[in-house]
C-alpha cells in the first residue's frame, strides 16, 4: 500500500525522493482519518497542488486536512469533494488553506457538505467580486490588511446588511453558505 502511494505521488509529478519525504505525514493522514492510503495521498496532494504549496508543506496539509475532518461534522469524502470545487478559486483570490478548510467545516456542521459545500464557497468567492452596493459600502470601510472573507463576512453581519443586500451579492446556491458563515 506505501509503495503505491509514494508511486501515485509520483505520477503527480514529484519526484521519488518528495514522494518518499511526502508519504510519512500521509499515512498518519490516513490513518487518523480512517482513510485508505490510496485516497489520503490522492486527496492531499491535490490539495497541495490546488494552494501551490511545495511539497515540504504536505505536513501542513495533511494536518489541516485531519482538523477538518474531526474538528466538524465532514468526513474524508465531504472534504475531497468540496475542495475540488473551491481550491482553484479560493488560491486565485489569496484564500489560504486553513480558512478555506475551516469555511468547509462550518459549511458541514449545519449540513452543506461536499460537492454542495464546495460549489456554495466558490460561488461566494467569485460572487463577492460583484458586490452590492451596500455590501461595496462595508467592504471600502475594511482595512485591507490582513483582511480575510471571514472577516468580510463578520463585517457585513455587524453592519446588518439586509437580506436583499446578500441576495444582490450572492447568487441564490451561495447565500445561504454565506449567511451561515457571517
Amino acid at each position: 500500500a506505501i509503495a503505491q502511494a509514494v508511486l501515485n505521488i509520483t505520477k503527480m509529478g514529484f519526484t521519488t525522493g518528495e514522494s518518499l519525504k511526502a508519504i510519512s505525514p500521509i499515512v498518519d493522514l490516513a490513518t487518523a482519518s480512517i482513510t485508505d492510503l490510496d485516497t489520503a495521498s490522492s486527496v492531499a496532494i491535490q490539495t497541495l497542488k490546488s494552494f501551490e504549496l511545495p511539497v515540504s508543506e504536505i505536513g501542513r496539509v495533511a494536518n489541516v486536512m485531519h482538523g477538518a475532518i474531526s474538528l466538524t461534522a465532514i468526513g474524508f469524502e465531504d472534504f475531497a469533494e468540496a475542495m475540488k470545487y473551491v481550491a482553484p478559486v479560493a488560491k486565485t483570490m489569496n484564500i489560504g488553506l486553513e480558512e478555506t478548510a475551516a469555511m468547509i467545516g462550518i459549511l458541514g456542521n449545519i449540513g452543506i457538505k461536499g460537492s454542495l459545500g464546495g460549489t456554495s464557497l466558490k460561488n461566494m468567492f467569485l460572487n463577492i467580486m460583484k458586490p452590492s452596493e451596500k455590501v461595496r459600502n462595508v467592504l471600502e470601510g475594511l482595512n485591507e490588511e490582513g483582511l480575510t472573507f471571514t472577516k468580510i463576512l463578520q463585517a457585513m453581519h455587524e453592519q446588518k446588511v439586509p437580506i436583499n443586500e446578500f441576495l444582490d451579492t450572492f447568487d441564490k446556491r451561495a447565500v445561504t453558505g454565506s449567511l451561515a458563515l457571517s
